[in-house]
């Protein structure tokens, strides 16, 4: 499972696996759980491409849509 970490202190959006660290299942790292001040975890997606698809949707609901950024987690994803 993935999940997509919108974060709109810093206009990105992000992939990571559902057993990452920084994701923890969508509740990241502090346990917060789903939403915090400065973002939002989305999932549980089946794979990689379908939260790399709704990360599309989730920056371009933005005017500043050219702006954000949007990317895998280079520890659970690596390139």
């Amino acid at each position: 499972m993935f999940y997509a970490y919108e974060n709109w202190t810093n206009t990105f959006v992000k992939v990571h696996r559902a057993e990452c660290s920084f994701c923890n299942s969508g509740t990241g790292v502090h346990a917060a759980g789903p939403r915090t001040r400065s973002g939002e975890w989305h999932g549980p997606y089946p794979s990689a491409r379908d939260a790399l698809k709704d990360a599309e949707r989730l920056a371009h609901g933005y005017d500043n849509a050219s702006i954000w950024t949007i990317d895998t987690c280079s520890f659970c994803i690596p390139t």
